[in-house]
């Protein structure tokens, strides 16, 4: 199956991915914080939180709701717009 990493499951297919892009809205949150090209954020991520990996000291963003890990930051930097956790 996977060479020793477990594998992951996306929830929507690549259609359904850039149908959601397209109209401007997460299905999941009701709506997408956007990028305005200008270093900042409109808007706040809702449903994602952020946490630092204290053994790699790289952010992971977490999904509220189920607590999954969502995607790691490797630049270092924190993700824009996502709370923090403590």
């Amino acid at each position: 199956m996977s060479r020793g990493k477990s594998a992951v499951r996306c929830r929507h297919s690549a259609a359904d991915w850039k149908q959601e892009q397209r109209s401007g809205k997460d299905t999941e949150e009701g709506h997408v914080a956007k990028n305005t090209g200008k270093g900042r954020r409109t808007g706040a991520v809702t449903g994602r939180s952020q946490v630092k990996n204290p053994t790699s000291g790289l952010w992971t963003k977490r999904n509220t709701s189920s607590g999954q890990f969502v995607a790691v930051k490797k630049s270092g930097d924190v993700f824009k717009g996502v709370r923090k956790e403590n």
